[in-house]
């Protein structure tokens, strides 16, 4: 295009640019959720969508309204159990578990329990943002745009707030096909070697785990937090909704990978309910990294777990500069959609 301008019988040369499409999603309240075209997911699903592929990813929670009506429609079936017939089938040590486990009650139904109303709350939200149903005229959206979910309640039976079960749910998930396994929890003290073996199975089984960073403002490379400091994990922070500013609570550091929107976060509540109000954290964070983590899996199936982790990180956007008083802390950035896909 140079070569031709420099003719002065050439009025202009320029290339004819290629554009996507931007996809907008028929859900009523999609309008609200500002941190879908912020990160371009509106121009990566005119690339790729979670529902054109078989990814599964496992929101290992609180527990999660698996019935919810933006929901339902993406849980995750197990293909190896007969419903209702009292037998393990799939002789995976788990009776009947067809739409995933529930570690704190040990049944089969992963939703939040009664007791622990909080919790429920949490693993149905975390849910939603990483594979709500998408373009059914019906709700909120999600990132992965209808990748399947299996939902693992790996709540304490009675201390709301709380995970008690959460390796052995990262454990059953691993086993049992879960891609992407996203940990919106996690703590501080020093690093357990039980800890580090699940991890590591869900490694050697071909499963990213996604975990929050921690909302305590601190650095994760003086003071670790678990599990999101161990190796193999892509550790999540938050920023704004709309722009890049580290979200005050966020956890930072060099060993936090990537960062994402995580401030008053719309998505799925129990009981067909939304809300977006108050629900901050990195917890709202890491399933958005989870769900496009989904979709890069989506467009690169064979991809292993080093390849996938590495895409986010390499392709997420500098935030130094908004940033100033955590330059060099802040991973590699703020995930962007288009760009990892």
């Amino acid at each position: 295009a140079d070569d031709f301008s420099a003719d002065s019988n050439i009025e202009y040369a320029e290339p004819k640019y290629i554009y996507q499409l931007l996809e907008t999603p028929n859900d009523p309240q999609y309008s609200s959720m500002l941190q879908f075209p912020y990160v371009q997911a509106d121009t990566a699903w005119g690339i790729i969508k979670g529902e054109q592929g078989s990814i599964i990813t496992a929101v290992v929670d609180g527990g999660t309204d698996w019935d919810h009506e933006d929901l339902m429609d993406n849980i995750w079936d197990n293909p190896g159990e007969i419903p209702g017939n009292g037998i393990d089938d799939d002789n995976n040590g788990y009776i009947d578990d067809i739409h995933g486990w529930n570690f704190s009650n040990n049944t089969n139904d992963p939703t939040g329990n009664p007791a622990t109303p909080q919790s429920a709350a949490h693993g149905t939200h975390v849910g939603g943002t990483m594979a709500g149903v998408t373009n059914n005229s019906i709700g909120v959206s999600s990132i992965s745009w209808n990748a399947t979910l299996m939902p693992v309640n790996a709540a304490h039976p009675t201390a709301d707030r709380s995970i008690l079960y959460g390796y052995e749910g990262i454990t059953y998930a691993a086993a049992n096909g879960a891609h992407i396994i996203n940990c919106s929890w996690g703590g501080g003290g020093a690093p357990s070697n039980f800890e580090r073996d699940v991890i590591d199975f869900a490694y050697q089984n071909g499963a990213l785990v996604v975990a929050a960073s921690g909302n305590d403002g601190q650095n994760n490379d003086l003071l670790p937090h678990y599990p999101s400091n161990y190796y193999y994990v892509l550790s999540v922070g938050a920023v704004n909704k709309n722009n890049d500013l580290k979200a005050s609570f966020s956890n930072y550091g060099v060993t936090v990978d990537v960062f994402a929107p995580g401030v008053n976060i719309l998505s799925t509540t129990p009981n067909n309910n939304y809300q977006s109000s108050g629900w901050s954290g990195t917890s709202m964070a890491s399933p958005m990294a989870a769900g496009l983590a989904a979709l890069v899996k989506t467009q690169n199936p064979g991809w292993n777990v080093d390849q996938l982790r590495e895409q986010l990180r390499v392709t997420s956007v500098n935030i130094d500069a908004a940033n100033p008083s955590y330059t060099g802390l802040l991973g590699k950035g703020r995930i962007e959609a288009l760009k990892a896909v």
